[in-house]
């Protein structure tokens, strides 16, 4: 073989693979840059350009940088609450991903530690996407997001994290004047394509979260409510309050009206682990500013 090149499709990114050892086969090269021999047949796309012998191949980015972290943001300003040797908090904005799924996502907070020069600490989990995160926050809701610098440390908390995350407290606005039991335990499963939505069911995994009202809106019809997550079960806080009538604000997937957003936030975690002792805070202005 005497040339290589690789023009990879993504919004018009090219880069290009070139052997040192002119002999050196295509399929060695990307097997060594950890690409699965299954994966060939499947993504890459060869043609000869000439008679000398020259190749273009071809091949979908995601797939040559698999788990890798794109350096470029595009999403909106982060905050970083908090930081020290161990953890980095982000006040994580509505609309973002708390992680990417593909390489090609931008709009999330790893992304963002890329482009802000804290790259190095993306060096945790590396086999998967969510890397050092202690949790995660659905895209439309906001709020306090810990990153986790260290390996074993990360590892330790999130095989223990039912004890380690000692308060996961949340603000919401819901439709309606809050009246439920302060103590909410209530089964869900996921329902429907991919399990997008999930839905009170008799044999569902249980979600506890303690519910209290702070304020109510007559002429809105609103209440801010405080939620502290007693387990962590996906969608629990938006599929718990609409299935006991209250869904949340800007929430359409779970029956909440329309808005700017879904007033869900994230306003404390607490670590506390071996030693550790971490609180972090966020304030939603936006919310209280409707009441």
């Amino acid at each position: 073989m005497k040339d290589t090149k690789s023009s990879l499709n993504n919004s018009g990114a090219n880069t290009c693979i070139c052997p040192i050892d002119r002999n050196q086969r295509l399929e060695d090269i990307l097997i060594s840059l950890d690409i699965p021999k299954s994966w060939l047949k499947n993504y890459l796309n060869i043609k000869q350009l000439n008679h000398s012998g020259e190749i273009e191949a071809t091949m979908p980015i995601d797939v040559l940088m698999k788990n890798h972290i794109n350096p470029d943001f595009s999403g909106p300003e982060i905050e970083i609450l908090f930081e020290d040797e161990r953890f980095i908090a982000f006040d994580k904005p509505s609309g973002i991903h708390s992680h990417p799924l593909r390489y090609d996502e931008k709009d999330n907070c790893l992304s963002f530690l890329r482009a802000t020069n804290k790259g190095k600490y993306l060096n945790v989990n590396t086999e998967n996407y969510d890397r050092g995160l202690l949790f995660r926050l659905d895209q439309k809701t906001s709020g306090v997001l810990i990153y986790c610098k260290n390996e074993n440390l990360r590892n330790d908390i999130f095989a223990n994290r039912l004890d380690a995350i000692a308060l996961k407290r949340y603000i919401a606005v819901v439709s309606g004047n809050l009246d439920i039991p302060r103590e909410v335990s209530l089964p869900l499963k996921a329902f429907g394509k991919k399990g997008r939505k999930m839905v009170f069911s008799s044999n569902g995994d249980v979600g506890e979260m303690v519910v209290d009202k702070l304020n109510y809106n007559e002429e809105k019809d609103i209440s801010l409510v405080r939620i502290d997550l007693k387990t962590g079960l996906r969608h629990q806080i938006r599929a718990q309050l609409s299935h006991l009538g209250f869904p949340i604000l800007g929430d359409e997937l779970y029956g909440g009206k329309p808005s700017d957003r879904m007033y869900l936030h994230s306003s404390v975690y607490q670590i506390k682990f071996e030693g550790i002792e971490v609180k972090i805070g966020s304030t939603p202005k936006s919310f209280v500013s409707l009441f």
